[in-house]
């Protein structure tokens, strides 16, 4: 006689052909050690999640020491010709008013103005990719609506307006390469190899557009300098976004991939 399961069966086949089904048992045995099994696994994760939370906390904080070691770079040390200073998204409706506004952002307006100032004074061009949607944006898909075409939340702030000859470029994503101001810009400027990177937020816009341009020069086998100043980036604080982490990750994933890391950068 042949035997075999199918499913929850027992399926014995006699001599004739003939098939006689039998529900498997069920005994209390197996129960218990399918349970113990369960729990087993259940603590196992648990203490998983604790050696996770540990070593998060342990890396945290040495990612904290490592960025307090970087070192200011002088502006003057830069080539006027082969750089270029970028302020992303200094916008009233990040800076100052509207559902996406936050003062970490605002707080960097000082900092940023006066640096652009001294670029401007060093003949370094200075680009200001903003967003500015319209109605039927598709990113309002996953963010609220902001920045709307001709709004005050769209406009820079007023430290940099008051600036001559800051480009402003409209972008309506988060990733400032697809904008067609900025690559309409970028061919005229391509062979510049120095770019600076400040604004918000670092874990979004900040972070998608440092990691296309270091592995755009990358892929041409290009030298380059991508420098990312600490105290000139910063993003936003919300319950569901810890403002403080989601900076920290994002400095860290672009030390990770090839960018420079600067306390600041500093200005004569």
């Amino acid at each position: 006689m042949a035997s075999w399961r199918d499913g929850g069966i027992h399926v014995e086949v006699g001599v004739y052909g003939s098939r006689v089904d039998r529900p498997l048992p069920q005994t209390p045995t197996s129960i218990l050690q399918f349970e113990r099994s369960i729990s087993m696994n259940q603590a196992l994760n648990e203490n998983q999640q604790l050696k996770l939370n540990g070593s998060a906390l342990l890396w945290l904080d040495k990612l904290q020491t490592r960025l307090e070691q970087f070192e200011t770079l002088s502006l003057e040390s830069l080539e006027p010709e082969d750089t270029a200073l970028v302020i992303i998204d200094m916008t009233n409706g990040f800076a100052r008013e509207g559902l996406l506004a936050s003062p970490r952002v605002g707080a960097l307006i000082p900092g940023i103005a006066s640096l652009a100032e001294a670029c401007l004074g060093r003949h370094i061009p200075v680009i200001a990719p903003s967003d500015t949607h319209t109605p039927d944006a598709e990113e309002f898909s996953t963010y609220p609506a902001h920045c709307m075409a001709g709004s005050q939340e769209s406009a820079l702030v007023s430290e940099l307006t008051s600036l001559e000859r800051i480009i402003r470029l409209d972008k309506n994503s988060t990733q400032i390469w697809h904008s067609q101001a900025f690559q309409d810009w970028f061919r005229e400027n391509e062979r510049r190899s120095t770019w600076i990177l400040t604004g918000d937020c670092t874990d979004i816009c900040v972070l998608q557009f440092a990691l296309v341009l270091k592995t755009l020069f990358q892929s041409k086998n290009r030298p380059s300098r991508v420098i990312v100043p600490i105290n000139a980036v910063n993003t936003f604080e919300t319950p569901d976004h810890p403002g403080d982490l989601y900076h920290l990750m994002a400095l860290a994933l672009m030390d990770a991939g090839g960018l420079e890391l600067v306390k600041g950068v500093e200005v004569s």
